[in-house]
């Protein structure tokens, strides 16, 4: 039997969602850490149109600490150079369970899910300092488009977009 499974998350798994969405942001040292709570979530992501999904990596009941300790969170999105894709938000394992194949398993579980929708890519962004992660997905065969292709990625912040609808 193995150590964890991968499942797609619930409405109910939001609390521990959230609880490894903030451990990621204190590991990484992002000091104004993550906005979103455990409604936020819920509303978002199992509401009848939903902005994103999950899969969740558990521990089995069989287990001394079993529970939640990954996530991969997504969405999909459309590349007019190659059409439907996934973007990967976050892709995030518990410091103390790395090393037994959890991110691994979860990024193998969007590949499925991306061939199962008939995807033609799976898409990641990533700090640039935070190397360790950049090696791994290097290791599973994910190239970087700024290193190769040239691209940047932009954002418009909320109080941005209110400023750019009222111009």
């Amino acid at each position: 039997m193995s150590l964890f499974l991968i499942r797609p998350a619930t409405k109910d798994d939001c609390k521990d969602i959230v609880r490894l969405i903030k451990e990621m942001a204190e590991n990484k040292r992002m000091p104004n850490g993550p906005r979103v709570d455990e409604e936020a979530l819920q509303k978002d992501g199992f509401e009848k149109k939903p902005f994103y999904y999950c899969f969740v990596a558990e521990l089995n009941k069989e287990e001394l600490n079993s529970g939640i300790v990954g996530y991969v969170l997504y969405f999909f999105s459309y590349s007019t150079w190659e059409g439907r894709s996934i973007d990967v938000q976050d892709l995030y394992v518990s410091l103390q369970y790395r090393g037994r194949g959890i991110g691994s398993a979860l990024q193998k579980r969007m590949a499925q899910e991306g061939i199962q929708n008939g995807c033609c890519r799976l898409n990641f962004t990533m700090l640039k300092q935070d190397m360790s992660s950049v090696q791994f997905y290097k290791e599973q065969g994910v190239i970087d488009l700024t290193e190769t292709e040239g691209w940047d990625i932009f954002c418009l912040k909320k109080d941005d977009l209110f400023r750019l609808v009222e111009k």
